[in-house]
């Protein structure tokens, strides 16, 4: 499956998508309770669990965060660099222009520190990803997993990780495409082998 593919289908499901209801509870940008350590907390944890092709992931750290803009990176299965993540809930377009704006200054590169507690030991330039997460899809999954007492990585449908995916590889083919490439073919044997072991 190509990844435009992905994304299109992607797109198409959103226009089907039905309007919330309109006694469904709005969540607030930037919501006092729910807020980007929850989100990161989650994407974490949705990526150790059902990333597919993830072999580690690890928080970055207070200087990582501020100075390489990375929230936290994740290691693809065969790869020695990873991914520096940086996620928003935000759905205020100023700030992701400003985010885009930081991270196009840096080329789309951060620097990986490694410590002795590291869980991936590796340090240097990897590249970076932004990805944008819609806040409301977040809090309604955190809700129902304290609701049902699990985890939110076991309540998460397969299009919302295909959508953390598609993020990644449409970035990754404007900024590093060789990358792109590398990750969309391992991410594709383990999609097949994942088909052929549910047929």
């Amino acid at each position: 499956m190509r990844i435009e593919d992905i994304v299109a289908r992607e797109e198409a499901k959103k226009k089907l998508q039905k309007p919330q209801s309109e006694n469904k509870r709005e969540i607030p940008d930037y919501e006092k309770d729910f807020g980007s350590e929850e989100a990161e907390l989650i994407v974490m944890d949705i990526f150790k669990n059902r990333g597919l092709i993830v072999e580690e992931v690890e928080r970055g750290t207070k200087g990582e965060n501020c100075e390489e803009k990375v929230d936290f990176w994740v290691k693809i299965v065969g790869l020695d660099d990873p991914l520096g993540i940086q996620l928003t809930i935000s759905d205020n377009e100023d700030k992701i222009e400003e985010k885009t704006r930081i991270l196009n200054e840096r080329s789309w590169f951060g620097k990986k520190e490694n410590r002795p507690e590291s869980r991936i030991k590796w340090s240097g330039r990897a590249d970076l990803v932004l990805i944008r997460l819609k806040k409301k899809t977040l809090v309604d999954y955190y809700e129902k997993s304290k609701e049902k007492g699990v985890d939110v990585s076991e309540l998460v449908k397969d299009w919302f990780v295909r959508e953390i995916y598609s993020q990644i590889f449409v970035q990754l083919d404007k900024n590093n495409p060789i990358k792109k490439d590398i990750i969309y073919n391992i991410f594709k044997r383990a999609f097949d082998k994942k088909i052929k072991k549910k047929s």
